[in-house]
């Protein structure tokens, strides 16, 4: 996660960035903001950080003709020159804000000292673009007031980046955040903006086949093999049996360890090769399995089995202990076993 703490920034860099599509163009500030008020300083490391608990870490890719990565390594160099260098960040955002879809808004960019990620303490620097306007209703109860403010809310940012000094010959060490990135339009932040590629570590590859392993569920093994929730709870079972029982993670063994149907292989197979197109990321064929990413992400072997409106069966352990089936009279059942009563 990202610990705030004792970050502290003195200054942001505003924009407004219009739509290109209408050719809305480009407002860039003359000067950047002095943040004096450290009630306002806190709101805005909260903007800028809390969002970040539990981040997937990235790098900028193509560092040697990204935008975003000559801005960050001359603005890590020298802090008092962000705002003249931010100019060219705000001209690249909009020259990639040309789909009708993308919404014009403002841009902030800070930097900001003293953020602690991984227990590594270093600088940072932070780019979000606001997009959306929530209403505030003002009450004040002893002068019988009632008004309203249109601002940005803290607690939602639009699309968000915070660049990391550190694993700079990587292409720094980020993370990113957009609410309607499961959009394709919205693949301009991540792809379009940043060139943002997927950082390999261990965490991020055990993230991967979790992630991977659910989504071929849900679009590939329900629609074509008509499989239940409880054979969908058993493959979760042993998948999480897998990465909670080996040290290292093979693909083969994996894929025969949690599928029992060799045409189910090679649908999962031919799974991976779209899903690693889609989010522009590689698959490895060894590597350390994470247990923090296998925690961070045990919901997903969580499975509920939803009968009707009537009843909800979470399953979490052993998949044995269930049985399916249809009585004489043709009324579906599920039969559950226990040891005790807790």
């Amino acid at each position: 996660m990202i610990n705030y703490g004792e970050a502290s920034l003195k200054k942001v860099t505003l924009h407004g960035i219009g739509s290109k599509a209408n050719n809305e163009g480009v407002n860039l500030s003359e000067s950047s903001i002095v943040i004096n008020d450290g009630y306002l300083e806190d709101i805005m490391l909260q903007y800028f950080c809390k969002n970040f608990r539990s981040p997937e870490f990235h790098h900028l890719g193509n560092i040697d003709e990204n935008p975003v990565f000559r801005f960050a390594a001359e603005a890590f160099d020298n802090p008092g020159q962000i705002h003249e260098l931010s100019k060219e960040v705000a001209v690249h955002l909009y020259e990639n804000s040309d789909n009708p879809n993308i919404n014009s808004g403002e841009l902030l960019i800070a930097h900001i000292d003293n953020v602690l990620v991984d227990d590594e303490l270093t600088s940072a620097i932070a780019i979000f673009k606001s997009e959306t306007k929530d209403v505030f209703l003002q009450l004040k109860a002893a002068a019988n007031i009632i008004a309203y403010e249109i601002g940005v809310s803290i607690d939602r940012p639009d699309k968000g980046c915070i660049i990391l000094n550190t694993e700079k010959d990587d292409g720094y060490k980020i993370c990113m955040i957009d609410k309607n990135s499961l959009t394709r339009e919205a693949h301009f932040w991540k792809v379009d903006f940043l060139n943002a590629v997927f950082r390999s570590d261990e965490f991020q590859n055990t993230t991967h086949y979790i992630k991977a392993t659910e989504s071929f569920i849900q679009d590939r093994l329900k629609p074509l093999h008509d499989i239940d929730k409880k054979e969908e709870s058993e493959i979760l079972g042993r998948s999480e049996r897998y990465f909670n029982t080996q040290d290292k993670f093979n693909p083969e063994q994996y894929q025969q360890s949690i599928f029992t149907d060799e045409k189910v292989i090679e649908d999962f197979k031919e799974y991976k090769k779209d899903y690693q197109e889609y989010n522009d990321m590689s698959f490895l064929d060894d590597f350390e399995i994470s247990n923090k990413a296998v925690k961070k992400h045990a919901k997903v072997f969580k499975s509920v089995i939803k009968l009707d409106k009537n009843f909800h069966i979470y399953v979490h352990g052993n998949r044995d202990m269930i049985e399916r089936g249809t009585d004489e009279s043709g009324r579906k059942f599920y039969k559950v076993y226990y040891q005790e009563e807790t």
